[in-house]
């Protein structure tokens, strides 16, 4: 019986120590499901990748009714004070005026036959900024690059232009980093976990990519690689 206890003690120790550690890189956390651990990681459905307009054709599970010039746009409205010399920015968007997105006023809205509600590209343009200035002001992101950005609009596509993940039965977060113990190199980061509101379990876990059409394949296989790689490190 005593060696039973001890055998039982000695797998509980190494399990301990063979799980991943987690930590958000993000300010702003979720009172009802506050820390990360790998129990939580347990029952993951659904792995994806996101990525622009012409990503499915390529392999991606969900693309986001956007270009890759639009994300920078969208990047450069969102942090003006940052980029505005960037000559990224010139052409794309004004930053001089209340309406960045006026100069696409009348054009067509991206796939507009599945999504009605914008009126035109511009509409769907500043949609799209709203949501991303009060999630990086919600989560304290003061300086993000284009790829957040994306994951930004990953969010918003899965949960306010689609139903995939109803808002009210899910919570969907990002920038999630694990590592083999708290005094190692971090291994990866999970740029979009999705998770039920009510239990914390995490049911879905996402890559996005903002390429260009010359770079989708290959950024693909990256987002896949990633993924595998925290697939691999889960016990």
């Amino acid at each position: 019986m005593k060696s039973l206890i001890l055998s039982l003690t000695l797998l509980l120790s190494l399990n301990a120590l063979s799980a991943l550690h987690f930590q958000s890189n993000q300010n702003h956390l979720d009172p009802n499901c506050p820390s990360w651990n790998e129990d939580r990681f347990s029952r993951v459905e659904s792995w994806f990748t996101v990525g622009v307009i012409n990503s499915i054709k390529v392999g991606y599970n969900y693309e986001v009714p956007i270009t890759r010039k639009q994300v920078d746009a969208i990047w450069c409205a969102a942090v003006p004070a940052h980029v505005v010399n960037s000559k990224l920015c010139k052409g794309i968007v004004d930053l001089t005026t209340d309406r960045p997105f006026a100069k696409y006023a009348g054009k067509r809205p991206n796939q507009a036959a599945l999504f009605p509600q914008f009126d035109d590209l511009e509409q769907q343009l500043t949609a799209y900024l709203d949501y991303s200035v009060k999630s990086l002001k919600r989560e304290q992101i003061s300086h993000p690059n284009i790829g957040i950005v994306l994951e930004m609009l990953s969010r918003y596509y899965l949960q306010e232009l689609t139903s995939e993940y109803p808002k009210e039965l899910y919570v969907i977060t990002g920038g999630i980093e694990y590592k083999k113990n708290p005094k190692t190199n971090v291994i990866g980061e999970l740029d979009i976990v999705v998770y039920d509101r009510y239990s914390c379990q995490v049911v879905a876990i996402g890559e996005s990519k903002a390429s260009s059409v010359k770079s989708n394949s290959r950024s693909l296989r990256k987002a896949k690689a990633q993924l595998r790689r925290f697939q691999d490190n889960l016990n």
